[in-house]
């Protein structure tokens, strides 16, 4: 992600709960959906994108889901006039 100016070396992954779900417009996976639970599938707020996880791919191949994963994201965005907050 360095090559585009984005440092996430602090990120930090979330875990989502039942209870959080509903306070998100939105909520995507690219996780296996056979690992997600009933009541994450049965939201009317998720949705699954078939993206293949890159790790241990070399560059070009992550780079090229990197690019996917933002052009959904923009496209989810403009689609259903979002504003969205990054934490």
């Amino acid at each position: 992600m360095e090559d585009v100016g984005l440092d996430i070396s602090k990120a930090v992954r979330r875990q989502l709960t039942r209870d959080s779900l509903n306070q998100y417009d939105v909520v995507v996976s690219m996780a296996e959906e056979e690992v997600a639970p009933k009541w994450l599938l049965e939201s009317p707020n998720y949705i699954y994108w078939d993206i293949k996880d890159p790790r241990g791919k070399n560059f070009e191949i992550t780079a090229k889901t990197r690019d996917e994963i933002k052009t959904r994201v923009i496209e989810l965005i403009n689609h259903n006039n979002l504003n969205p907050v990054i934490k």
